[in-house]
């Protein structure tokens, strides 16, 4: 299965196509835009599909996207682009079955259980700890602005 996703920020926009299979996702033809060259999220997606040749009803049938700005009820104003999205209207335009939008750190947060030793850098190394860590946990990203998000 195919899946259009993209992170979508405040500078530029990494968009690319994924191959799931089980566990595994690989990620194919990524391209990354400065934002502000489009007038939308939905006239980004358009390029790139026209760049790399993709057709939505054959290629590719879902997207995900990760914004920087607060998303709800499948809509988000980006915190530092003037654009809209909506998740229902890229559905209608690109012909999706679906699309889910969630806010960039979110997704970062969401993710990190799924990286592994050679995926991380210890900045500052400390001791063993006493036993496995229980609790909270937070993620910091430093990007167009600083943003945070709990785990």
């Amino acid at each position: 299965m195919r899946v259009l996703v993209g992170d979508i920020g405040g500078t530029k926009t990494g968009i690319g196509a994924t191959e799931t299979d089980g566990l595994a996702v690989t990620l194919r033809e990524v391209r990354r835009y400065p934002s502000a060259y489009f007038d939308s999220l939905e006239s980004l997606i358009i390029h790139y599909l026209q760049e790399t040749g993709q057709v939505p009803a054959r290629d590719c049938h879902l997207g995900a996207f990760a914004v920087a700005g607060p998303v709800e009820r499948r809509h988000c104003r980006t915190t530092n682009l003037p654009w809209e999205i909506d998740a229902a209207l890229i559905e209608h335009i690109l012909e999706f079955r679906a699309v889910a939008l969630l806010n960039d750190l979110e997704a970062v947060a969401w993710g990190s259980a799924a990286l592994g030793p050679d995926d991380v850098a210890e900045i500052h190394p400390g001791g063993a700890p006493q036993q496995p860590a229980v609790g909270n946990a937070c993620v910091i990203v430093v990007g167009t602005d600083l943003g945070e998000a709990g785990l």
